[in-house]
């Protein structure tokens, strides 16, 4: 390197270091320093190469470097520190995580108070909407499902708790939801082809008990804000698919196939049950006068169904059969007029 390149540089340090101390410039370049190149065009081994940075120059008078405020002392050294500093990837990421910890705690405060607003906002919209529904739904507003009117998990004060209904003081289960009497033996005597037909519009007609397992299926779901309500939905609906067994297989022993069809009178041909036989329905008060008219239609077939069957063991089961519906409607009725 030639001494006219050496001279070059300590001119620019000097100049620079001049004009940080005088403050009398609002912006300072670091040292740039135009690479010295051998008479071959190729850096020298060695030689330190600057880059072009721009930086803030700090008020007159203080330095960033010092906060006490004198004036920064030396030339290239102090600068050069400076932005070591600066860009030392240790101090940057505390300073920033500091910062970004700060910024995510207020944040987060927000939130939290926001969600509290939100969430008395959407409790006071949920129970209104709730007494809506039910007055939708034709369910008096001093009935034990109304909101107000219950405890938490209750199905009505001083009741049982949700889950917990026992209808006539009886256990749980299937049990509390059936006639006591014992079912008797499915067995029919003889293949008849009349009987069977009767049996499999017991089990898939329009007026049967895959419409009632298909309705009371429904209804429980929509009845979800009364829980005595769909819950004895739930529990009927255990009974009657029992019944749907009982005759599918009294169809099988009378010699027909147990298909989800019923034989229609008029035109001999069988029909495929269809759901469009269910009562769709929102209104609570419509569902259970439904299920009233429904259940007291079953026991009404069965006893007619028995009086001219002559196989003792079909009579039987038809009969113990109609003494659940019979309990049925009369469960219904007990909630329509506690309710509605």
């Amino acid at each position: 390197m030639q001494e006219s390149d050496f001279s070059n540089v300590q001119e620019q340090d000097e100049a620079l270091t001049a004009q940080s101390a005088s403050g009398s410039s609002d912006h300072m370049k670091q040292v740039s320093v135009r690479q010295t190149v051998s008479q071959t065009g190729q850096p020298l081994k060695g030689q330190v190469i600057y880059q072009n940075h721009i930086r803030k120059q700090p008020s007159k008078g203080q330095d960033s470097c010092q906060p006490n405020g004198s004036p920064s002392q030396g030339s290239l050294s102090s600068f050069s520190s400076m932005h070591i500093q600066d860009a030392d990837p240790r101090v940057r990421n505390r300073a920033d995580k500091n910062r970004f910890d700060s910024c995510k705690t207020e944040t987060e405060m927000g939130e939290t108070n926001r969600s509290e607003i939100n969430r008395a906002e959407k409790n006071g919209e949920t129970a209104e909407a709730s007494r809506s529904q039910l007055k939708s739904q034709g369910i008096r507003k001093d009935s034990p499902c109304a909101p107000g009117n219950s405890g938490p998990g209750e199905a009505f004060p001083g009741g049982p708790r949700c889950g917990e209904f026992h209808p006539h003081g009886l256990r749980s289960g299937e049990q509390a939801f059936r006639a006591a009497t014992p079912y008797p033996p499915v067995k029919a005597g003889c293949q008849n082809p009349r009987y069977a037909s009767a049996m499999l519009d017991n089990l898939g007609g329009q007026f049967s008990e895959m419409t009632a397992v298909g309705q009371y299926f429904y209804s429980s779901l929509l009845s979800a804000e009364c829980p005595e309500i769909s819950e004895t939905f739930h529990q009927v609906n255990i009974v009657e698919m029992h019944h749907l067994k009982i005759f599918g297989q009294l169809a099988m022993q009378l010699g027909a196939d147990p298909r989800l069809w019923t034989r229609s009178l008029r035109t001999g041909r069988y029909m495929y049950w269809d759901a469009g036989y269910l009562h769709y329905s929102s209104s609570i008060k419509e569902l259970l006068s439904a299920a009233i008219a429904s259940e007291r239609e079953a026991c009404s077939k069965y006893l007619k169904q028995a009086s001219w069957i002559q196989d003792p063991n079909i009579c039987d089961n038809l009969k113990r059969i109609a003494a659940d519906e019979q309990m049925h409607a009369e469960l219904f009725t007990r909630l329509f007029h506690k309710y509605c």
